[in-house]
């Protein structure tokens, strides 16, 4: 992928944040692996396009549970819209 794009795509990412279309990322585990995190993989991305993974995992004591989404995040005029793909 060519580093303007992940560039672009990241702060698409952070404007979609900002403009509370998306949840931030987090990670609030203790020393015990248990609790919760959010954080965005960029899959792919091209002119104003981006497309991530949303993944919640939640820690127990019995392992992780991790769950994921998928978005495509995209410049549309001055703003930044965000459609959830289905499964």
């Amino acid at each position: 992928m060519n580093p303007k794009h992940i560039f672009a795509a990241r702060t698409l990412l952070a404007r979609a944040i900002e403009a509370g279309n998306l949840d931030a990322s987090y990670v609030d585990i203790d020393r015990k692996h248990r609790g919760s995190a959010l954080n965005y993989d960029l899959y792919d991305a091209k002119d104003g396009i981006a497309l991530y993974q949303q993944r919640h995992t939640v820690c127990t004591k019995f392992g992780n549970s991790p769950a994921k989404d998928y978005f495509l995040v995209r410049r549309t005029g001055r703003k930044v819209s965000v459609e959830q793909l289905d499964a």
